[in-house]
């Protein structure tokens, strides 16, 4: 066998032995780098908060932008626009986000308080969720297994 036989033979294993980490790579920025946004309905007996969704995840850092529309029985509605910052880490599929800021005023805050998770409403709040993808145009979010968002790439 030849030196440069040698030199291919080497070339191959060498490509071959790294291309898991390489396609894993890929994987894992493909996961943490997305954005997306969909519709959600918060509503209990009396009250509902109809409210368009942007998600933004950068590797470790986010931003979801919201702009809904509270209703409450008796009452006028209201618009209520937001943009809450978190930091993220992803294992697995699963997101654990911490949020670092909201928009949210006090009054709105304790208004949506009931019908959404702290996350949403005030800084320094937890969620953890599990995002699937789903084909090339969006992802599924889940809490404890049950889906709660659909979202699409945008």
């Amino acid at each position: 066998m030849n030196v440069k036989t040698r030199y291919m033979l080497l070339t191959f294993f060498a490509v071959l032995s790294i291309s898991p980490y390489l396609v894993q790579s890929i994987l894992d920025y493909r996961a943490n780098h997305f954005s997306c946004g969909g519709r959600i309905d918060f509503s209990d007996t009396r009250r509902n908060y109809s409210v368009q969704v942007k998600y933004t995840f950068d590797g470790g850092t986010g931003e979801v932008t919201t702009l809904g529309e509270y209703s409450e029985a008796g009452k006028m509605s209201r618009r209520l626009s937001q943009q809450l910052l978190f930091d993220y880490t992803y294992h697995g599929g699963e997101f654990v986000m911490l949020s670092t800021s909201s928009a949210l005023s006090d009054t709105q805050a304790r208004m949506l308080n009931t019908l959404v998770p702290d996350f949403y409403l005030y800084k320094d709040r937890g969620f953890r969720i599990r995002i699937y993808h789903q084909g090339d145009n969006g992802y599924v979010f889940t809490t404890y297994g049950v889906p709660v968002f659909i979202c699409t790439k945008s």
